[in-house]
């Protein structure tokens, strides 16, 4: 947040400031220092919130990142194999098309690598 700049004015005992970079973060303390640390707080407040709204809306459009379990049973569904366990991927292959495509093994998959991955095994 240090390349952010807010303004700021004197109402009554207190200084109440505005981000300028985003409008909607705003607050008030009683020292110019104390306002600063309170839009700072604001800010990371507001991002949160913008975050858990983009990822509802995600999940609305169908484009929420899903349980890998989920994944790999849709890819065991569609004829594919575990076939090398190593570091931080598995390798599936796909006995229908014979075609292998790395799988990363983390708690959730993107849609669009999810994608990818459908794509390179031929199950699109």
């Amino acid at each position: 947040m240090s390349d952010f700049t807010f303004d700021y004015w004197k109402d009554g005992d207190w200084f109440v400031g505005r981000l300028n970079e985003k409008t909607n973060v705003v607050s008030q303390g009683r020292t110019v220092e104390e306002l600063q640390s309170n839009i700072r707080d604001a800010f990371v407040l507001v991002r949160k919130y913008d975050e858990s709204e983009n990822l509802a809306q995600a999940e609305d459009e169908g484009y929420a990142p899903l349980p890998l379990q989920e994944f790999l049973h849709e890819l065991r569904d569609a004829g594919c194999l575990l076939k090398i366990h190593e570091g931080a991927h598995d390798l599936y292959l796909n006995q229908h098309t014979g075609r292998a495509a790395p799988v990363p093994r983390h708690s959730k998959i993107c849609q669009t690598l999810a994608r990818a991955i459908r794509k390179q095994l031929g199950i699109l």
